[in-house]
């Protein structure tokens, strides 16, 4: 009798936690790089006088340790699937697969207005200015984003099930312009840069829950892109943490498929 009462106390136990763990688990987010070609920069020649290595190498550098950065926020509320570090060796060709699939373009923000990390700072207005790179695209910044949409709906839902994923975080575009308007040292020529990341948030039924950019400003001075990484990266990275925790908390709380 006293070892059916111990093996039932297990049992009740048992059930209890998995029904504690089961109510604690959060829904896992997949975080996709953005394109080599989506890195946009008018501090070109400044970062590559400052960084010790070729732009190809720094750029590929840009893109995985901001990867790492936002992926260690975000870990926080929600657990992540990192396709740019995963070591599934297929990991590589459903990135490509979903880049191929992607249809980006500059669209109004989707349940949000463009955030910079520094609150106190209103982003500027587009700037033209002759030492802008050619390669930099001409948007108001309060305006615009690059969004991702996905026609091919079928592929996105089995890319999302492949990985057991509920939501995707799709980091669309990297930006880097400079503010010539705002001088931060006249007689030294130095001005303040902006970094802008576009991205767009979307649930396991193919629908695009927010979109929209997160800023944060640096002095034109500061181009080492260890420096940019280890500085500008983290306010990035919590700024979007900010901005996703609304939409990551409600996805949460509507239960598991």
């Amino acid at each position: 009798m006293k070892k059916i009462q111990v093996l039932l106390f297990t049992f009740i136990c048992s059930t209890n936690l998995f029904a504690q763990t089961s109510d604690s688990i959060v829904h896992r987010l997949m975080i996709i790089p953005y394109q080599e070609e989506y890195y946009l920069s008018d501090a070109e020649q400044d970062i590559m006088k400052q960084t010790s290595r070729p732009p190809a190498e720094y750029r590929d550098f840009f893109r995985n340790s901001l990867d790492l950065k936002i992926t260690a926020a975000l870990e926080k509320d929600v657990k992540c699937v990192d396709l740019l570090h995963d070591q599934d060796p297929g990991s590589l060709n459903y990135m490509m697969g979903f880049h191929s699939r992607a249809i980006l373009k500059y669209d109004a923000p989707v349940n949000s207005t463009a955030i910079s990390a520094d609150s106190n700072e209103k982003i500027s207005d587009e700037i033209k200015n002759q030492h802008v790179a050619p390669q930099y695209m001409n948007v108001k910044g309060d305006a615009k984003f690059m969004n991702l949409n996905f026609r091919d709906t079928a592929y996105l839902r089995s890319f999302m099930k492949t990985y057991n994923c509920d939501m995707i975080l799709s980091l669309n575009q990297f930006e880097i312009k400079t503010n010539y308007n705002s001088c931060i040292d006249i007689a030294n020529k130095i001005y303040k840069r902006e970094l802008m990341i576009h991205y767009t948030l979307i649930d396991n039924n193919c629908k695009v829950l927010h979109g929209s950019y997160v800023s944060a400003w640096f002095p034109s001075n500061s181009n080492r892109d260890t420096e940019i990484s280890e500085k500008v990266f983290p306010q990035i990275a919590t700024a979007l943490k900010n901005n996703l925790s609304t939409f990551i908390s409600a996805e949460n709380k509507k239960g598991h498929r």
